[in-house]
């Protein structure tokens, strides 16, 4: 069929009553594109027409049972992929709570690796715990080591409402 529009759009006949020397395609059937002048000299279902009007798609009748056959294979294999997509919807579906599960744990497992690649970039400092001696203040090189954490940005669980908690 795509053979037999190609050389009639290539042929001396042809070339004086297309627009262009091409084979396209409309409404899922394929037509050449005929100068609005000549849509009497081709006879076949005009399937669209340009914007500007000056050209006309049309399916040649020679074509037309060709082109039947063609939707009717297309639409045999549109059902046929419905059919299978049906079964393994239901295949599926049968096993949606083990499904369900797994995409669970494996939303937990993702935030588990992002919090590690979080914590690996913004290299925290660990806290180091001070021994505090008899009449030593609470605020202790741990706590200044933390606020020096905190203004360069690596230890955001440390602010809360603006201000540095206290944790005694």
């Amino acid at each position: 069929m795509l053979s037999n529009l190609e050389s009639f759009v290539r042929s001396p006949d042809g070339q004086k009553l297309v627009q262009e020397q091409i084979v396209t395609e409309r409404e899922g059937r394929y037509v050449i594109p005929v100068k609005i002048e000549a849509k009497h000299e081709i006879k076949g279902i005009v399937h669209d027409v340009s914007n500007t009007g000056a050209t006309i798609f049309v399916e040649p009748w020679e074509t037309v049972e060709e082109g039947n056959e063609l939707r009717g294979f297309v639409n045999e294999e549109r059902r046929e992929v419905e059919r299978i997509l049906t079964s393994l919807s239901v295949e599926v579906g049968l096993h949606e709570k083990e499904i369900s599960r797994d995409m669970t744990l494996a939303a937990e497992l993702d935030f588990i690796f992002a919090k590690a690649k979080y914590a690996r970039r913004a290299k925290p400092l660990s806290p180091k715990w001070c021994l505090l001696r008899k009449n030593e203040d609470r605020s202790c090189i741990c706590w200044r080591r933390a606020i020096r954490c905190w203004a360069n940005g690596r230890c955001p669980w440390i602010l809360s409402s603006g201000r540095i908690t206290r944790f005694w």
